[in-house]
């Protein structure tokens, strides 16, 4: 594969992982984890941090088998041509319904916290067009807004310790207590909002540098997304009465929402704005790869940014048809994470299996990256 201009550095390969996991699931993850596991959330989140990073090295043990190919090329390898195609198709499913379920959540939060009277086309559609706007461009230029706008974090990062201020530490305790079997359930449902990092099955071939580099960069920024979100559900469980935290779906922004600056009143408005980037990074970069999906389909991988528009339109008709309706998202959110554990987990060690058993791989592949 000629990745000649869009080949993007091992830094900014953490920038993209980083800005991919932190996304829409920031609001609610608590809220989510508590109804499974109760106190016990921020161990069910530290889990699930740690079967990302098992699989996000499943995924680099299988790319590096095939470090100049993405996973469109590498499934027709392994499962032959029409059976990988078949495949190929649900992956590139898979990306756009993730694409919509993005728009679709954020407008549902911004109508129920910043514009209730604007109408949910207009919130999709602005969102659409900056997306197709930046994803025309090639990889390296979408890594560059990704790294330029990661700083932001350190702010969502500073307004959630405010919280700490009226914390009770006593709401974690007594440890435990919920049991394995809640805690793992919990750990599920924490794995959902921290996906994102199935972008490496896409984009690995274009990253510069030594595998080891590129496993090491994923992990890190795993490990940052991990504590972070670790964090929110901590601050939240310590902020909120177990018998609050029931009725309050999105934690974070009911807690900023009192808190008021002299010169400063509505904090969650703050937050909000600077969520909405994360909101987009994630939105971009599966339109980014459902393009480069369909782009090998059409046979033309180096023209990507002509397919950009045309799934830009199909996402943002698909994101309106649950019509704010809570229920219907919150089904399409389950069936989508269902789909993610699949696509993202479960095919990619199946695959890595595969190619040991029958031993394919590129014959120029390089293993000794120490």
């Amino acid at each position: 594969m000629n990745v000649n201009g869009s080949d993007i550095t091992q830094q900014q390969l953490f920038f993209l992982v980083l800005q991919t996991q932190i996304g829409v699931g920031v609001l609610s993850l608590a809220f989510n984890v508590f109804n499974t596991a109760e106190q016990d959330g921020w161990i069910s989140t530290l889990i699930a941090g740690l079967a990302i990073q098992v699989a996000i090295i499943i995924i680099w043990m299988m790319a590096r088998r095939f470090p100049s190919s993405t996973i469109f090329d590498i499934l027709p390898q392994l499962l032959g041509k029409w059976i990988g195609n078949v495949v190929n198709l649900g992956y590139l499913i898979y990306f756009i319904m993730t694409a919509a379920l993005v728009l679709a959540i954020n407008d549902q939060i911004i109508k129920n916290w910043v514009l209730p009277e604007t109408p949910s086309w207009v919130i999709s559609l602005l969102m659409t067009i900056t997306g197709v706007y930046i994803c025309t461009g090639s990889l390296r230029i979408l890594a560059r807004f990704y790294s330029f706008v990661s700083l932001l974090l350190i702010v969502l990062f500073l307004l959630t310790t405010y919280g700490l201020k009226d914390a009770e530490f006593l709401n974690l305790l007594p440890v435990g207590e919920a049991g394995g079997i809640k805690i793992i359930t919990g750990a599920k449902e924490a794995m959902v909002s921290i996906l994102g990092f199935e972008l490496l099955l896409v984009i690995y071939p274009f990253v510069k540098g030594k595998s080891s580099g590129i496993l090491k960069k994923a992990s890190w920024a795993n490990l940052l997304v991990t504590l972070f979100y670790t964090y929110t559900v901590v601050v939240s469980l310590a902020y909120f009465s177990p018998g609050e935290l029931k009725l309050v779906p999105e934690p974070i922004i009911y807690m900023l929402k009192t808190f008021e600056f002299n010169v400063l009143d509505r904090v969650d408005l703050v937050f909000l704005s600077i969520w909405e980037v994360s909101v987009a990074t994630s939105f971009m970069i599966y339109l980014f790869i459902a393009s480069k999906g369909l782009a090998h389909f059409f046979h033309q991988s180096e023209h990507h940014n002509k397919f950009v528009p045309w799934l830009g339109g199909l996402v943002f008709i698909a994101s309106l048809i649950p019509g704010n309706n809570e229920l219907v998202i919150k089904a399409f959110s389950e069936y989508v994470s269902y789909l993610g554990l699949i696509f993202a987990v479960g095919l990619p060690a199946f695959l890595l299996i595969i190619s040991y058993l029958f031993r394919k791989k590129e014959p120029e592949v390089m293993v000794n990256d120490n």
